[in-house]
């Protein structure tokens, strides 16, 4: 085998673990959804999508501070982060899209005002939400290999950071559309708690590692 061909196999492993991956996130996160209503339609299922691509992108995130807490056992892991930032690129986008078809004042209420315009909570939801995606689609242009070659280890390396930026656009975003649910038991149907909750609670894990690894001494350089 050639050392490309080494390259395209790698690669492919990695798209795959990706959206096997986004499968199971989905798949859970929709068990979880299903039931606490025993009911699951588009609008059930989008939620599972969103929270799925949190979690891929978190994912990527999350594989650099592993390697440094765990090197034999993350280190060979490395190369996924691409491949399940840019996989989770692509279902945040699905969801976007969904989002768009359904968004009306009957489906997400709490989003409009009575004259059927969008109310300070759907404005600012929507802006942190466009902001993300378009700072995450310049972060996935980048991770093509072609383009990748001709930036400067520090161009790329700032360009691939802004994810924590739009990260954290993310948290707000589902924290300010859900945390009223969280802190109300009378949501938690069925004794479950609402599925936007898991992906919340992974993106502050994923800061909290890139804080201890921040803080420690040396760091990852570009691979």
């Amino acid at each position: 085998m050639k050392k490309g061909d080494v390259g395209i196999s790698v690669d492919g492993h990695g798209w795959k673990k990706a959206v096997l991956g986004g499968i199971v996130f989905f798949v859970l996160l929709s068990l979880l959804l299903y039931f606490r209503r025993f009911d699951y339609n588009l609008y059930i299922a989008n939620k599972a999508i969103a929270g799925a691509s949190v979690i891929l992108i978190g994912t990527s995130f999350l594989i650099g501070p592993l390697a440094r807490f765990w090197p034999k056992t993350w280190v060979s892991k490395l190369y996924l982060r691409k491949h399940f930032g840019v996989f989770g690129f692509v279902v945040a986008v699905l969801h976007v899209i969904i989002t768009l078809i359904l968004i009306s004042p009957q489906q997400y209420p709490k989003l409009y005002i009575e004259v059927g315009m969008l109310n300070s909570m759907g404005q600012w939801s929507l802006l942190l939400g466009t902001l993300a995606i378009i700072m995450f689609a310049v972060i996935s242009v980048t991770s093509i290999p072609s383009i990748e070659r001709v930036m400067s280890n520090r161009t790329w390396l700032i360009i691939q950071r802004t994810g924590y930026l739009a990260f954290l656009f993310v948290l707000i975003h589902v924290f300010q559309l859900k945390y009223k649910g969280w802190i109300n038991l009378d949501n938690w149907l069925n004794g479950l708690p609402p599925a936007s909750l898991i992906p919340f609670i992974f993106i502050l894990f994923v800061f909290l590692a890139r804080f201890i690894v921040t803080i420690s001494p040396g760091d990852f350089k570009r691979e």
